[in-house]
């Protein structure tokens, strides 16, 4: 065998070798760090979908907490009265909220009385003996925290989502006579819902009255898996009241990040190919200077970023073109999960009806300015803003046009709180706050009085508000400076207690509890 040959054969040997290592050390390290960012963003992006599995239940929830606060909701499940009936179980009721059907039942659980379409009588009567069945398991429930849970209903032919809450009077002085129930069944257009929320293509699966092999027993689980290198599949599971499968939400996601993966792979197997047919001497001595060294330092920071999750770190440029190319690749995925991240945070934020800051950012920033004013030993003050016969409003124009009065007033409330410092949230319901940090009590009662006089002067007509015939808000506002040992519950208590004061006094007014 000649020279020639004998060198050829051992740089094509070498070179075999050399693109075997390789691919065994990028499905070692490399892939085994991407599968790891990968499952971290699918867990986020099961997180977010729950998130919009609990909006359909807040939808409910807010109806059947408004009715269960009602007299008149208190007296109906005594006498059943018609005018009641009348005036708010009709089919426009049923379509506004998009329920099933609105269920009053007494505190044994018996069914007072069903609204409902008509065609969807049997239906409805069906849900209300599920009920009835499953009154064990609610009454374990504290029904005024969590008010949703699901049900199967034979009928129906699968789940039920049910909302339900104790019946009490409006100030709540005497103990509650029973129950409101509203809800919708989970069917193909519950699946387009959610579908719509999320922006992920969902098919329902009915699995009622099997047995449950989760071991949590939670009331929303989410799973995924990859079924192959190019898709992951996510799966959102729900139980019903008696832990028991309810229904299966399925969907497919492409593997984007491991589809580009792959392409880069191929294109650096490509590239040590031709530059080993050069010359496997060059290879060597350059191999662990600009493969090995940074394949081992991005592995590193793989490693490190889907261990620590901190997804603000990038890949820098370094080394060979297939290597930046990698390191690009990587950050445009990450950028795009942290993009997606930001997203749900705003979401998650954010009043969806207002666009204003939601109970959840009132609550995380009330804590922070209260840290920072007993810290610093200044003032802070809070304003409970309510608008005034909001429920007479809906019921008179509809929830259409209540939804477009709550977005007026609260531009209306963001325009007279005019520092940057200053948060406008929507408290809930037709229900705002407001924090002014560092603003002492006078303050406080100026910035009231503003608002009150802000909404009062748009004149937005409410023919069968007891008095004045407009739109007007009540305002309860409380200005403390933190001491050691104190919680902002107690301001945010103090500025409840005001606004009831404006309630009683006869609304439209502002009121201040004097700590």
């Amino acid at each position: 065998m000649s020279l020639r040959l004998r060198t050829l054969l051992t740089l094509i040997l070498t070179l075999g070798v050399a693109l075997i290592l390789m691919m065994l050390v990028m499905h070692r390290y490399i892939f085994t760090a991407f599968t790891s960012l990968e499952r971290l963003h699918f867990s986020r992006m099961g997180e977010h979908v729950v998130q919009t599995v609990y909006s359909q239940e807040k939808h409910f929830t807010s109806f059947v907490r408004d009715w269960g606060v009602w007299n008149d909701s208190y007296q109906f499940v005594v006498d059943q009265n018609q005018d009641f009936i009348d005036d708010n179980l009709n089919d426009e009721t049923l379509t506004g909220i998009g329920t099933l059907c609105i269920l009053f039942f007494d505190r044994d659980f018996n069914l007072v009385y069903a609204s409902s379409f008509a065609e969807d009588r049997q239906l409805v009567l069906s849900v209300g003996d599920a009920v009835k069945r499953a009154q064990q398991q609610i009454r374990q429930i504290d029904l005024e925290k969590d008010s949703c849970f699901y049900l199967c209903v034979e009928k129906l032919n699968g789940p039920f989502l049910a909302a339900m809450y104790p019946i009490y009077p409006t100030d709540r002085q005497r103990e509650a006579n029973g129950y409101i129930l509203m809800g919708r069944a989970i069917d193909e257009q519950y699946s387009y819902d959610v579908s719509s929320n999320s922006g992920l293509d969902f098919k329902l699966e009915r699995l009622c009255l099997q047995p449950s092999v989760d071991q949590e027993k939670k009331k929303v689980n989410v799973f995924y898996d990859f079924i192959s290198e190019d898709y992951a599949e996510i799966i959102l599971q729900v139980h019903d009241i008696e832990n028991q499968s309810s229904f299966n939400l399925v969907t497919k996601i492409y593997r984007e990040m491991n589809t580009h993966l792959q392409q880069v792979f191929k294109v650096t197997i490509t590239v040590m190919i031709a530059l080993g047919l050069l010359a496997v001497l060059l290879v060597e001595m350059l191999l662990n200077r600009l493969v090995l060294a940074p394949i081992s330092g991005q592995i590193r920071q793989f490693n490190r970023i889907g261990e620590g999750g901190d997804l603000s770190e990038r890949f820098e440029a370094q080394g060979s073109r297939e290597m930046n190319l990698l390191s690009q690749t990587a950050n445009r995925m990450l950028d795009r999960i942290e993009e997606l991240n930001r997203e749900l945070q705003r979401s998650s934020m954010t009043d969806s009806l207002t666009g204003m800051w939601n109970r959840r950012r009132f609550d995380e920033q009330l804590n922070h300015e209260w840290l920072v004013a007993r810290r610093n030993g200044v003032p802070v003050s809070l304003l409970m803003v309510d608008i005034d016969h909001f429920k007479l409003y809906n019921d008179t124009y509809g929830h259409q046009d209540g939804d477009q009065c709550l977005q007026t007033v609260a531009e209306t409330l963001c325009a007279q709180v005019k520092r940057e410092a200053d948060l406008v949230a929507r408290y809930g319901g037709e229900e705002f706050a407001v924090i002014l940090p560092d603003v002492p009590f006078k303050g406080a009662e100026q910035v009231a009085e503003r608002v009150r006089q802000a909404v009062d002067a748009l004149g937005i007509p409410n023919v069968d508000a007891p008095k004045g015939g407009w739109v007007t808000v009540s305002v309860g506002y409380a200005s403390m400076i933190p001491q050691s040992g104190q919680s902002c519950d107690e301001l945010l208590r103090c500025a409840d207690q005001a606004l009831y004061q404006a309630k009683k006094a006869g609304r439209n007014c502002c009121k201040a509890w004097v700590v």
